[in-house]
């Protein structure tokens, strides 16, 4: 499968940042709402500069709780992201990309009318479920995630017109997994 990369400049507050959305090409090929979303993602980007960060948006107080999910918490692991500093994001996303079936995309921008964010990685298993993944190095220490991870699943289910119920978010680490109670 061709690998198709697609490089965003965000600036941040004087500071550039890149995102690399990155999936193959074969994603396009569909005619499903997700691969309309990616590919017009992928197109176009994000439209508008002045959205606030998902970072900058007040936290939600959305539940969360600890998860057997060894197959992702062995694939972290196998990312050998530890001691990659700045880097680690991108060694789990390119590999989740690279070794796993169900990984389509990585750093997909996500936004509305109040926020901007970008979605490490979307899973889409052969039950139609799509799922939500942020990688976090510590994710025992994590406070924001749980909201965080909520947003860009509301967002993109509003974009797309699919209810909740069709999404799974989760974040995690190579020794922890928790999901979002969506």
């Amino acid at each position: 499968m061709d690998k198709i990369i697609r490089e965003f400049k965000v600036d941040r507050g004087g500071r550039d940042i890149i995102y690399p959305f990155t999936t193959y090409s074969c994603v396009f090929s569909s005619s499903s709402r997700l691969s309309g979303y990616l590919s017009d993602r992928f197109t176009n980007g994000v439209v508008a500069k002045e959205r606030m960060s998902i970072s900058e948006m007040p936290q939600l107080l959305i539940k969360c709780e600890k998860v057997e999910y060894p197959s992702l918490v062995e694939m972290a692991k196998n990312a050998s992201y530890r001691g990659a500093m700045s880097r680690q994001h991108s060694k789990v996303q390119n590999y989740f990309l690279d070794k796993d079936p169900h990984t389509i995309a990585i750093e997909i921008p996500v936004y509305n009318d109040e926020m901007l964010g970008h979605i490490d990685i979307i899973r889409l298993l052969p039950s139609g479920i799509i799922e939500v993944l942020d990688f976090k190095p510590n994710a025992h220490k994590e406070t924001k995630a749980s909201s965080q991870l909520f947003r860009y699943v509301q967002c993109l289910a509003k974009s797309l017109r699919f209810p909740l119920t069709q999404f799974r978010a989760y974040y995690f680490d190579d020794k922890n997994i928790y999901q979002v109670t969506l």
